[in-house]
């Protein structure tokens, strides 16, 4: 048997009977696929945020189901626990005005974040605080809002109030958790401008379990708030997907003259 001689004018044809999948077909299929995955990880995603408060309010309360308990002015608590008004554990100041060099990217000589209310604002070459803090905003439509920041230097800006000092027998972190249990936004004043103010926040009353205790409670809300971000990337994982899939469909239906199955048919060396 002599081999098959090709033709110059069809070495480029598809040879007839060869499966292709429509694009016009699979990509619809693919891309509800995605959806499909996107609706079930979100739903998983609410879950793992559901628990992870859950879990933060059970522990910011009775700890790790402490017996005996005793009667406070914010109800029962571990009885190892004490009861302290947030001005008795930790001092707070106010920001200052937006540095002028701020700009909106980081760069070698800007870089420095800069926090307000809203949260990261942009980057500057100055700053106003060093170590981790607590970011509260101060006045605005953010007012209320509370912000964990670990970086070793940071600004903050005259919208928001940060933590400088904290008694030696209470976590950072724990304070953190803490203030977002207690709903500092509905404390704010109903004014034109809404505002949060230090005479407001100091008598609130915290429960403060021993310090050791608070680390513990502290890594167990770590783990949670861990779960629920990683479910946030693979969402937002799965949109970019969504978006790359609907952008090939859209540039491959849009190419002139091109039909998915015109050359399924053609006779070979057409």
């Amino acid at each position: 048997m002599t081999p098959e001689t090709i033709r110059p004018d069809t070495a480029g044809a598809r040879p007839t009977g060869t499966p292709v999948a429509p694009l016009a077909q699979a990509q619809p299929e693919a891309i509800s696929a995605v959806d499909r995955f996107v609706a079930a990880s979100g739903t998983v995603r609410d879950q793992a945020g559901l628990l992870a408060g859950r879990i933060g309010r059970r522990l910011l309360t009775v700890g790790f189901g402490h017996a005996p308990t005793r009667t406070s002015p914010i109800g029962d608590v571990p009885a190892s626990w004490e009861v302290k008004s947030l001005g008795e554990i930790a001092r707070f100041s106010s920001g200052k005005a937006k540095p002028k060099d701020a700009s909106r990217v980081p760069s070698p000589s800007r870089n420095i974040p800069i926090f307000s209310g809203k949260g990261l604002l942009g980057y500057s070459g100055s700053s106003l605080r060093s170590g981790a803090t607590i970011v509260v905003g101060r006045v605005g439509a953010h007012c209320g809002s509370v912000h964990f920041v670990s970086d070793p230097e940071c600004w903050i800006t005259d919208a928001a109030l940060f933590v400088y000092e904290t008694r030696p027998e209470v976590d950072l972190r724990f304070l953190y958790h803490s203030l977002r249990r207690l709903d500092l936004p509905s404390l704010r004043s109903t004014g034109r401008q809404p505002l949060i103010s230090l005479s407001t926040i100091y008598p609130l009353l915290l429960a403060l379990p021993p310090l050791d205790e608070q680390r513990g409670i502290c890594d167990i809300l770590a783990a949670a708030e861990t779960l629920r971000e990683a479910h946030d990337r693979v969402l937002a994982q799965s949109m970019r997907l969504r978006s790359a899939l609907a952008a090939y469909a859209g540039a491959v239906g849009a190419e002139p003259g091109r039909s998915e199955r015109s050359d399924l048919n053609t006779p070979r060396g057409a």
